[in-house]
């Protein structure tokens, strides 16, 4: 009964953070190139970032995996970049992160099959003054993995 809910919610939380569509080019080690331009997210006034379909993957062997977040700075606020397994957000999620106050912050670390997905949202020591509504968040990420 358990390992059945487990699965439930995984398919669930795999809808959510969309399909994993994004323009996929073969890299030059053999590879794939996704982009992600992210142009409906939003950073919430808690630092969290809303997204409309979160940038996701599905990687197919074990290997290496480079992803590059671009983003415009927003004074005073440091952000994370991170790569997540799609379980239910909790802790145990987090496979790396990556901090930083941009524009451009990386992940670099060796990855297993399955699937995967990029979130961003500010640190929460971090000092910066959110509008109480939120403001638009775009951003590109640039993954490359087996």
């Amino acid at each position: 009964m358990k390992r059945c809910y487990l699965l439930v919610c995984t398919i669930v939380l795999l809808t959510a953070c969309g399909d994993g569509s994004s323009p996929v080019t073969p890299s030059s080690d053999g590879g794939i190139t996704e982009t992600f331009n992210v142009t409906t997210a939003t950073l919430r006034s808690d630092g969290s970032v809303l997204y409309g379909t979160a940038p996701f993957i599905s990687v197919n062997t074990a290997g290496t995996l480079d992803a590059k977040a671009s983003f415009g700075v927003v004074p005073g606020c440091e952000f994370v970049f991170s790569l997540r397994i799609p379980i239910l957000l909790v802790s145990g999620n987090l496979v790396f992160d990556s901090r930083g106050t941009g524009p451009e912050l990386s992940l670099h670390g060796d990855v297993t099959a399955g699937p995967y997905f990029f979130n961003m949202r500010t640190n929460a020591t971090s000092s910066c003054a959110l509008p109480p509504q939120g403001m638009p968040f775009p951003h590109t990420i640039v993954v490359t993995h087996p």
